[in-house]
């Protein structure tokens, strides 16, 4: 049995629907994995003994990006996309 938000749904059909509920957000996942890793690189690529001093540099960090404007730059193509994901996208012969 799982429980989400107060209403209770049998294990069988909670797999299923937690399984299409994850299909329909991986994009967005994506893109937050992203930005921690841009995060990560930019921000948090030394040790910060203060958890405060962390929390601030963080907020800075989200504030130049936000007024920088920053875009993901999406650097998978059509070809990269078949070659790394042949079994979902099988080539068509012809």
């Amino acid at each position: 049995m799982l429980v989400v938000s107060n209403v209770a749904i049998p294990l069988t059909s909670a797999k299923h629907r937690y399984h299409r509920d994850k299909a329909r957000r991986s994009s967005a996942w994506g893109y937050v994995e992203i930005e921690i890793g841009v995060l990560k690189s930019q921000c948090l690529d030394r040790r910060i003994d203060d958890k405060h001093r962390m929390i601030a540099e963080i907020n800075a960090w989200q504030q130049q990006r936000n007024a920088q404007r920053a875009q993901i730059q999406w650097m998978f193509t059509t070809e990269k996309a078949r070659e790394k994901l042949h079994k979902a996208y099988p080539v068509k012969e012809s």
